[in-house]
């Protein structure tokens, strides 16, 4: 890979099948996010379900469905829940997978105060960013995700997924996809059972491998290697069916050169909300950040 020709492929419409597995039954079928988010049935959410132990993902679903009377859809999951205060958008994992590849590049926050969260991630919504992640060490962080998941056009996810517990309390409250700084099999299974994507953080290709072999789609590529950009195409040489994504160290400067080595989407962290901006208040900065960098991640090119 390291010698492959690349192209700008700004047009997403069409992923390689070296870069990931084509969606069949629930492939998209509008362009953007606007015309998939159009795509959604209203169902009551079940919140503080204590699930049966060893119940299956299958059983899950059979019972809320008996519970609602929902059906299933293969598109956008839209919750109305008194309980947790209105209605939210859910994203099933071929759907996120195409929505991610295209829009190249998610916002992932982590601080310590909870409205210059909201006001910080607003900021990076107005600069362009669609995709967006909530660590769940922010505190207030899911009320972060459930207020942000009712917003049109927005996909949130939470980050920092440590237990079961915690992924199915972001689930519940509007997360669509979920990270983890680490690989554990608990967790990736429980969000294959709840139907949503699951990005566990690796770093050898032992645990790029594992986390795959489980089931997770993504591979979130944390800490950030010492070879960068290198480090990922000589993973991505023989397992060329990984989804790297980056989201340790990524900025303005090397996004390309990442993009070029054949990851799948990055992840914009203090490049992004620099901690100063946050603190105080310049949230206007971030929009413009946004902008630019959101800007690199849609012009970069990818290996043909």
């Amino acid at each position: 890979m390291g010698s492959a020709n690349v192209t700008n492929t700004s047009d997403a419409g069409a992923i390689p099948n070296r870069m990931v597995r084509t969606p069949t039954s629930n492939a998209v079928t509008g362009k953007g996010i606007a015309s998939l988010i159009q795509r959604v049935v209203a169902t009551p959410i079940i919140a503080n379900i204590r699930w049966p132990s060893g119940e299956t993902g299958i059983g899950r679903k059979k019972r809320i469905s008996a519970m609602t009377g929902a059906s299933h859809n293969p598109g956008f999951k839209s919750f109305d829940s008194s309980s947790l205060c209105g209605k939210r958008t859910y994203m099933i994992p071929d759907q996120f997978l195409k929505l991610l590849w295209e829009e190249r590049a998610s916002a992932i926050l982590r601080t310590n105060n909870h409205e210059a969260a909201a006001n910080a991630m607003s900021a990076a919504i107005r600069g362009g960013f669609r995709i967006v992640e909530f660590t769940l060490t922010i505190p207030g962080a899911l009320d972060l995700i459930s207020e942000f998941s009712k917003q049109p056009g927005v996909v949130v996810g939470a980050g920092t997924v440590l237990t079961v517990q915690e992924a199915r309390e972001a689930h519940l409250r509007g997360a669509s996809f979920l990270v983890s700084p680490v690989v554990d099999g608990k967790v990736i299974q429980e969000g294959l059972a709840m139907g949503i994507a699951v990005m566990p953080g690796t770093h050898t290709t032992t645990e790029m491998y594992q986390a795959h072999k489980m089931g997770a789609q993504l591979q979130k590529l944390f800490p950030a290697p010492a070879g960068g950009p290198d480090y990922v195409r000589a993973c991505l040489a023989p397992m060329p069916f990984l989804r790297i994504v980056p989201t340790n160290g990524i900025d303005q400067k090397n996004v390309g050169d990442y993009f070029k080595a054949g990851v799948f989407a990055v992840g914009f962290v203090k490049d992004l909300f620099v901690p100063e901006d946050i603190q105080q208040g310049r949230f206007e900065r971030i929009e413009e950040k946004a902008r630019a960098l959101k800007a690199a991640a849609l012009s970069a090119e990818r290996p043909k």
